[in-house]
């Protein structure tokens, strides 16, 4: 399963509800970021790093553990759908559009 998350209370709902309805069958997981931004430049470097420590308290209040993380960038839908296709994800989970607290760094995921 693979989630995207912008960072917002939709994307948060998103991820708890698909691991309560999946349960023990959920199989691989994988929270994904989705930015805009070039990876060339410091700001950049900065950007993801927060990004992905974002992700990772995400995971944690979902009482997730074992769950990969990845920053993505280009489109969102774009982006998680390619990614999704490409490594085989059965599902594909987001919220309704949100507001993300953190949009400026992920992008609008849902």
């Amino acid at each position: 399963m693979l989630v995207g998350i912008d960072g917002s209370a939709e994307s948060e709902t998103a991820l708890r509800t698909a691991i309560e309805i999946l349960g023990p069958r959920m199989g691989r997981l994988t929270l994904a970021g989705v930015t805009g931004f070039d990876y060339g430049s410091s700001q950049a470097h900065a950007d993801t790093k927060r990004a992905l420590e974002s992700l990772r308290a995400m995971a944690a209040s979902a009482s997730v553990s074992g769950a990969g993380i990845i920053i993505l960038s280009g489109r969102p839908a774009d982006a998680l759908t390619e990614f999704a296709l490409r490594d085989g994800y059965q599902l594909l989970v987001v919220g309704r559009r949100g507001r993300g607290a953190t949009k400026a760094i992920l992008g609008s995921t849902a």
